[in-house]
């Protein structure tokens, strides 16, 4: 026979869950086995619409609780222009609320705090909350929303299923540069013109440490203080046309590069960074 089977002592709405059950004398379950599984039931919360505009004080914030559930879906509407605005997602871990990354919706982005400055007309944001483990979630206003006629509409739902937030191999554009990043430190690239004789750049910036090498033309180049690049000859280095070369190290203010063609003329653009 069948028997349904729903877990109470949980909030939220159900999933009723059907299966086979094995039935002693007493009319009673008995244990479980591959014959008699165990229900699962995805157990979530019925949504929870909040509403917030340029009259709610600063850190208003609601909170929901997410013992024994594993996720909270969050998205926000916003309506209106902002000049500013942004809105907080914190965990509570039985003593403290402390402030936790949410994978979005519509990139790879991560994000803690939510900055509406600059939003105009309708805009439509939503996250994923990996919550399993604490007791509570909340979304608080960390700064006033200004502007013209600013709304923000943020709808929860908290579900027992399981937190499967894309993996994000990359920097956070909200922390520092990682030492291997490369940032440009002259405004004005150098591009040099590839000819039958070597010419050289000028030298680097002095908060240069690296440059990296892209030609129209295939050439040879070569590196140092006061450079001659000749071709097919040891001591320079061949760059293929249309091919950006790997960083390579330079002294900051001293290094200039010389170029040759190798068997036409182009030119040679030398990208400065940190």
């Amino acid at each position: 026979m069948q028997k349904e089977y729903a877990i109470s002592g949980m909030p939220g709405q159900f999933v009723p869950a059907i299966v086979s059950a094995t039935l002693d004398s007493n009319n009673n379950p008995q244990a479980a086995s591959n014959a008699n599984p165990v229900p699962m039931v995805d157990a979530f919360t019925a949504p929870l619409a909040t509403n917030w505009t340029s009259a709610t004080g600063l850190n208003t914030a609601v909170a929901m609780n997410t013992a024994g559930m594993d996720t909270v879906a969050v998205t926000i509407q916003s309506t209106g222009t902002f000049t500013a605005g942004s809105i907080i997602f914190e965990v509570f871990d039985g003593a403290n609320w402390v402030a936790i990354k949410c994978a979005r919706a519509t990139s790879y982005n991560t994000d803690s705090t939510y900055a509406m400055t600059g939003l105009t007309g309708t805009v439509i944001q939503g996250w994923t909350v990996p919550a399993a483990g604490f007791p509570q979630f909340r979304f608080r206003l960390s700064a006033v929303m200004t502007g013209t006629a600013p709304t923000a509409l943020i709808t929860t739902v908290v579900s027992s299923a399981p937190d499967t937030s894309i993996v994000t191999a990359g920097l956070d554009p909200t922390q520092s540069l990682h030492p291997g990043a490369l940032q440009i430190t002259n405004a004005s690239p150098q591009v040099v013109a590839i000819g039958a004789a070597s010419v050289a750049s000028a030298a680097v910036a002095a908060t240069t440490n690296r440059v990296t090498l892209s030609a129209s033309a295939a050439c040879w180049v070569a590196i140092g203080a006061a450079p001659t690049a000749v071709a097919n000859t040891t001591g320079s280095i061949y760059v293929p046309a249309n091919f950006p070369m790997p960083p390579i190290v330079v002294t900051p203010g001293i290094t200039k590069i010389a170029v040759i063609q190798a068997v036409a003329g182009g030119y040679l653009s030398i990208i400065e960074s940190n």
